[in-house]
């Protein structure tokens, strides 16, 4: 936690430096806008966050992980089917779901049908569509490529995964570096889990917040104080877009019922595919998730996980008109 805590306050103190020494020089008027994009984004943001981790923690606080072991299929086709939409009756938290994958695997399930699952359940899921949906103002195109591009996303990196470490172990000794960002206990008495689900929202509000938090005033920052035409330039670049993007994505870490909310600010400096990679990376491979696969991934496994999602993503953008 204290990681993460640094790497968010070391480049707001910065950023706030350069807001400082602008504000003197320029006068209030790129202040007043900053302001207003910062309480924007998070205003609307807010509700869906809060949605998401309520209905993670309740899901966690109802089912077991041993009945959600039983939702998947054995065949392996069906398999790899059946996680890809777990989502949408499983919406968990991105980090949530390194522990789901860990025990699918202890359980004999194939790592590719494990792997599949850290990409897809935070993508396809009913809340991801909703947030995206009121993001965007009910433009579809958005919603059902997001959905559409994470499922494929899904099965070719995990797919791959699979065949590159097949028969291998793919997971350190350790047992899970989830509580560095949300820690539940399903099989506590029914009292503590009570108090647990709070304790596990209030702990999970504070950290995702926080990455929000960061998300709004960088977002804010770029729209406020960059040259618009430095943005436009960058943003309209097929190639230099979806970098960006994928960038912002890995370092703001934010959610799936909130990044949309970020990425929409963006419409109109950024090309409609990269906002899309940007709602794909952050809640699957972004600094807060690798943070939490080190402690059950081996390394290896993690630096191809990336590799190949960012490759798969760029491609498919040069392919995508």
């Amino acid at each position: 936690m204290k990681k993460i805590i640094l790497l968010i306050v070391l480049p707001s103190l910065l950023i706030l430096q350069v807001m400082i020494n602008d504000f003197f020089m320029k006068g209030p008027a790129k202040l007043e806008n900053f302001t207003i994009i910062f309480l924007s984004v998070l205003i609307e943001t807010f509700p869906f966050l809060l949605l998401g981790i309520l209905a993670s923690a309740l899901f966690h606080y109802v089912l077991s992980e041993r009945a959600v072991y039983r939702l998947i299929p054995k065949n392996p086709v069906k398999g790899m089917l059946g996680v890809s939409l777990m989502g949408m009756y499983v919406p968990i938290c991105s980090c949530g779901t390194v522990p789901l994958a860990r025990g699918l695997i202890r359980r004999g399930i194939p790592p590719r049908i494990a792997l599949i699952s850290l990409f897809a359940i935070p993508i396809i899921n009913p809340l991801t569509a909703l947030s995206t949906a009121f993001a965007f103002h009910f433009r579809w195109w958005f919603v059902f490529t997001r959905l559409g591009v994470g499922f494929l996303l899904a099965l070719v990196v995990g797919n791959l995964l699979g065949r590159f470490f097949r028969g291998k172990d793919i997971l350190t000794f350790q047992e899970s570096s989830c509580q560095l960002v949300c820690e539940y206990h399903p099989h506590e008495e029914k009292g503590k889990r009570v108090f647990d689900l709070f304790h596990s929202m209030s702990e999970e509000f504070f950290t995702l917040g926080t990455f929000l938090i960061l998300g709004a005033f960088l977002t804010a920052f770029l729209q406020a104080y960059l040259p618009k035409d430095v943005l436009m330039a960058l943003g309209k670049g097929r190639i230099s877009s979806i970098g960006i993007m994928s960038i912002l994505g890995f370092s703001l870490s934010l959610c799936s019922t909130a990044d949309a909310f970020i990425a929409a600010s963006f419409q109109n400096l950024f090309t409609p595919y990269s906002l899309i990679v940007f709602m794909l990376v952050g809640p699957t491979i972004s600094i807060k998730n690798v943070l939490v696969m080190m402690g059950v991934f081996k390394g290896k496994v993690i630096g191809w996980m990336i590799f190949l999602t960012f490759l798969f993503l760029f491609l498919l953008g040069i392919w995508i008109k």
